[in-house]
Order: structure tokens, then C-alpha cells, then sequence
């Protein structure tokens, strides 16, 4: 037993070793439906970067077409990436809250997200894109099923 848990010790310590400790990034994001929602913004950080697997959070609000809805995202994510690739693609999952205003009236609910997109080099950063299937829970007021990111990212 010993023995394994040693192994098992220094395998994570190689895989560490050689993996950024995480990521911190911004993303510009358009739901769907369109003639619901406007552009949002938002942030991700990943805590957990090892070789093939990272873990971490992000954060989104977007606003609506009309002026007194809005919605936030929070979204616990785990994603699957291949390392050592220029241009890098990825697939995760996520699950967590959102929070939704429409005027004097306010929700909060649970998310679910199925997400992939590319990271692409550019200098010292990386550019991220992806597109993200959401899932809400309940009877939303307005509802987002889809969206689309672009945004920049570092590792460190």
C-alpha cells in the first residue's frame, strides 16, 4: 500500500512539474437567442493545470435587448486538452448558478454547460475561443441555450 501511494505521489509531481500552474483569461460572449440578449462579457481562471486536465471557475453577465434584464453565470468547469500543440483545442463540462434580473423581478437557478472550442498563440498570451451549450434550470424568464466567446487568456 505504501509503495502504491509513493508511486502515485511521483507521478503527480512529474505531471506537475511540467504543466503551468493555471490561467486567468477575459472573454467578450454572445448568447443566443439573439433577439433576447446583447453582447456580455466575462473571466475565467483555472486553478488546476495539469498536462491534460484543467479545473478552475468563470464568471459571465450578459445584458438584455431589453434594458432591465440581465443574467450571471457562475460555472464550476473541468476541461479536457491535449498538451504540447500549437494550436490547442479543448472539450469540457460545467455546472453551477445563474442569477437572472429583469426589472423588479430577480431568479436564481442552476446551469449546466457542455463546452469546446481552440486556443490560439499569440505572443505571451493565447487566444480562446469557444462555443458553449447551456443548459438552465426551472422556467427562466429568458432563456440562453447557446454561446459563442472569444476572449484572451494567460498561463502561468
Amino acid at each position: 500500500m505504501k509503495g502504491k501511494l509513493l508511486s502515485a505521489a511521483l507521478v503527480m509531481t512529474v505531471l506537475s512539474g511540467s504543466a503551468d500552474a493555471g490561467e486567468l483569461g477575459v472573454f467578450l460572449t454572445l448568447p443566443t437567442p439573439t433577439e433576447t440578449w446583447k453582447t456580455g462579457f466575462g473571466f475565467h481562471a483555472a486553478v488546476i493545470s495539469l498536462p491534460f486536465l484543467q479545473a478552475g471557475g468563470e464568471w459571465a453577465r450578459v445584458s438584455g435587448e431589453n434594458s432591465l434584464l440581465s443574467i450571471s453565470t457562475y460555472t464550476a468547469q473541468a476541461e479536457f486538452n491535449p498538451p504540447s500543440l500549437k494550436v490547442s483545442p479543448f472539450v469540457g463540462v460545467g455546472a453551477g448558478a445563474y442569477h437572472q434580473n429583469n426589472g423588479s423581478n430577480s431568479d436564481w437557478g442552476t446551469l449546466t454547460a457542455i463546452f469546446g472550442g481552440l486556443r490560439v498563440p499569440i505572443g505571451v498570451a493565447k487566444l480562446r475561443a469557444e462555443f458553449r451549450k447551456v443548459s438552465l434550470s426551472g422556467t427562466p424568464r429568458a432563456n440562453i441555450d447557446k454561446r459563442f466567446s472569444l476572449g484572451v487568456s494567460f498561463r502561468f
